[in-house]
């Protein structure tokens, strides 16, 4: 992708339509903590750079590499693709893996020592409080999604 025998239009699709989809690979069911999604930026950023042949001594803002690649920005990418999965997820029915998985609160565990460990429905609860169950009314979760993913861009 990266040799001179691929035209610099054709970059992006591939890397948009393959490395993108291979970073965020089960996305949809991670709890990102902040150090994650830095660590996925700046593996997106480099891979911008090695895309347009630009180098760190260049001193070129990240702005316009974003600009200039038209590449998606993975993780806001991720953030829309977890939130469309609750909606998907909340509509199945009360007798899949899925929904028991969801809906599943973990009784006599031993709880270990330091700070909980991020759970998949906290980032979830961050943005709707906890009716984020509400998502199986399909036009308010859309518009309630749009303005979740730019409100945290």
């Amino acid at each position: 992708m990266l040799t001179e025998k691929t035209k610099r239009v054709i970059r992006p699709h591939v890397f948009n339509s393959t490395v993108l989809l291979a970073m965020m690979y089960g996305s949809e069911t991670w709890a990102l903590a902040k150090m994650e999604q830095q660590r996925l930026s700046e593996a997106e950023r480099a891979m911008k750079r090695a895309m347009l042949g630009i180098s760190l001594r260049d001193h070129i803002p990240n702005e316009r590499t974003r600009k200039y690649s038209g590449v998606t920005d993975t993780v806001t990418k991720i953030k829309r693709n977890k939130l469309r999965w609750v909606d998907h997820a909340t509509r199945f029915t009360d007798n899949t893996w899925t929904a028991i998985i969801t809906e599943q609160y973990p009784q006599e565990q031993k709880r270990p020592f330091g700070r909980p460990p991020r759970r998949w429905e906290d980032t979830i609860v961050k943005h709707f409080g906890r009716t984020w169950r509400r998502a199986k009314l399909r036009g308010n979760w859309r518009t309630s999604i749009d303005r979740v993913v730019l409100q945290n861009t």
